[in-house]
């Protein structure tokens, strides 16, 4: 389920985890067309609400000469596998994903990420926490463009420096996991020593919030 309480009337968009919509009676709808999923991914982290068929075909489909077209069909599959979902084309040119519409989990974080700057004390180690609880898993799966892994980069360092505040840096962990007797250690390990490098912050946070959020 989403980390995030529903707003009623909007629109979630996760990018973490499988890529994944949830709609405003808090029901999820995920894409079943890879280039779908890739399509919304794209749109909701652009720095503006409306982005040109040009810029989008050419970083969705930098090799294909018709560009254009798929993202022609690729939106026409959209609204088939999420209908009611308000991105809209404007006139011939632009396509619109409307922020206040539809919110998406990486931009929410990012600008949690910003606020922690203003922090200090118990306030801060509680918001580092959360933001590393929420941040956990894979950013954009299943997207191999170069503009994903650009944002896959850039959330890397952010829970590395994170982690940093926390007196535990996520890479250390992994190279001590990595060192552990037994050379192959699956995925579910690492991120179990991750989960323990973070737990004293987990409960700190757990007994210092009042009200505890719905969990979904």
């Amino acid at each position: 389920g989403m980390s995030l309480e529903q707003v009623p009337g909007l629109w979630r968009l996760r990018v973490f985890g499988p890529i994944a919509v949830v709609d405003p009676n808090g029901n999820e709808h995920r894409p079943t067309t890879p280039k779908v999923a890739e399509l919304l991914a794209f749109l909701s982290l652009r720095r503006h609400s409306t982005t040109s068929r040009d810029a989008i075909a050419a970083a969705i489909w930098p090799d294909a000469e018709s560009g254009r077209d798929r993202l022609k069909q690729t939106l026409a599959l959209l609204r088939k596998q999420i209908p009611g979902l308000p991105i809209r084309a404007l006139g011939k040119h632009e396509i619109e994903f409307p922020f206040d519409q539809i919110s998406v989990d990486m931009r929410e974080y990012a600008e949690r990420h910003r606020w922690i700057a203003l922090l200090s004390g118990q306030r801060r180690v509680d918001a580092v926490g959360q933001l590393l609880d929420v941040t956990k898993d894979p950013v954009l799966p299943g997207v191999a463009a170069g503009w994903a892994k650009a944002e896959r980069e850039h959330w890397r360092r952010i829970r590395e420096s994170l982690h940093g505040e926390t007196g535990e840096s996520e890479a250390n962990v992994l190279r001590f996991v990595d060192e552990l007797p037994g050379t192959d250690v699956p995925l579910i390990g690492r991120e179990a020593a991750l989960r323990a490098a973070r737990t004293p912050f987990e409960s700190c946070q757990t007994r210092g919030s009042g009200a505890k959020s719905p969990s979904r």
